[in-house]
């Protein structure tokens, strides 16, 4: 199987200093000779003390030589075999390495483009730049990465951004536009590091996040369409957290309450002057949003009197109701109301003038009534 220029490039990239430890020449030959000077100072010092006789010396002599060959011998041996061991196993961890990183180099869904730095030019990439890009390999290689930006002011404003942080920190990472070969533009999340100290080669990884980027402008837009239409509303809308905390009111919230901001603040503090449609002060305990979060059921109807900053007394209609996380725990309050002061003032009018008409029904009753009798009695 063909190897790519990448792994070519693993294959021969110096090794790493675990992997050049070794013996060397120096080492070798600095031990020799201190085993040598040893082995001669020593021998002769024996013989010296000794004094064999000549015969005899002769004899020992040339197995003093054949000792030290035979000696020198067995080390050389041992170190060669350590080395070769070791190389056997350095080359193992090698082919290993390799094999990994083509595996992931081809396997990846994001773009790999290897780039030669600082000329930016594209010297391999694997099969997902070319689903990415929309650029066969053989039209990459060898091409600038100008190939890939929108336009010359974008090549120029990536390398402003880019190579001050590969020459400090050896990698860099954004989000960027790019475009592909049939000229969409699509947003990216790039992410670039130097291929070691020594190397003028840069990995360029490219995830094409367009979906994503497409996801967070609708969320966008519709948290933008939601805030305009409970803005818009006519009734207070407020989400409070579990502590009873407002963390989002709405612009009727706002007048209703006579408070210009009402984030941040605790809805049920006793500082809000509050009592029952009786009169009778209400406990913070006793509120709707309490009650709702103690229960963990909707309060639906509670009226209350609320005192206004400006207007003065006001009657509220208050509905509270828990929301549950995805853990099944209360995580906060929705609450809505409105004014029903006039409504209320508008019913006791009402009911105020139904009462005056029945009581001149019964006048008016009672009059014929009287009429009637006065009437036989006259007769």
């Amino acid at each position: 199987m063909p190897r790519s220029p990448t792994t070519e490039w693993w294959r021969r990239r110096p090794a790493g200093r675990h992997l050049r430890a070794g013996i060397s020449p120096f080492r070798v030959a600095i031990l020799f000779t201190l085993l040598g000077t040893a082995w001669i100072l020593l021998t002769d010092l024996a013989l010296f003390f000794l004094s064999p006789p000549a015969d005899v010396l002769w004899l020992v002599s040339t197995l003093k030589g054949l000792l030290f060959v035979g000696g020198v011998g067995l080390i050389v041996y041992l170190l060669l075999r350590r080395e070769l061991t070791r190389r056997r196993g350095t080359e193992e961890e090698r082919r290993a390495a390799e094999r990994l990183f083509q595996t992931v180099f081809t396997g990846l869904d994001d773009a790999i483009l290897i780039v030669a730095h600082p000329e930016r030019t594209i010297v391999d990439c694997n099969p997902a730049a070319e689903r990415i890009l929309g650029y066969s390999r053989d039209e990459l290689l060898g091409r600038s990465t100008r190939t890939v930006h929108v336009d010359e002011q974008s090549y120029e404003e990536f390398a402003r951004l880019s190579v001050p942080a590969l020459e400090e920190n050896g990698a860099f990472r954004t989000e960027f536009m790019l475009r592909r070969a049939d000229g969409e533009v699509f947003e990216t999340e790039h992410t670039v590091v130097m291929l070691g100290e020594s190397t003028d080669r840069a990995l360029s990884v490219v995830r094409d996040i367009s979906g994503r980027a497409r996801d967070r402008r609708r969320l966008a837009e519709s948290r933008a369409l939601l805030e305009q239409v409970v803005n818009t509303a006519l009734d207070a809308i407020i989400y409070l957290d579990r502590d009873g905390v407002v963390r989002f009111a709405n612009d009727a919230a706002r007048t209703m309450s006579g408070v210009d901001s009402l984030e941040g603040q605790q809805f049920d503090a006793p500082r809000w002057v509050v009592r029952s449609p009786d009169g009778r002060h209400l406990e913070p305990s006793e509120r709707p949003v309490a009650r709702a979060l103690a229960s963990g059921r909707p309060v639906t109807g509670a009226e209350l009197i609320y005192e206004h900053p400006e207007k003065g007394p006001r009657q509220l209609s208050i509905n509270a109701a828990p929301v549950e996380g995805a853990s099944g725990e209360i995580e906060g309050v929705v609450v809505t109301y409105r004014d029903i002061t006039r409504h209320r003032a508008t019913e006791e009018a009402l009911e105020h003038s139904r009462e005056l008409l029945v009581q001149a029904q019964k006048m008016e009753a009672i009059g014929r009534l009287a009429g009637g009798v006065a009437h036989d009695f006259n007769n």
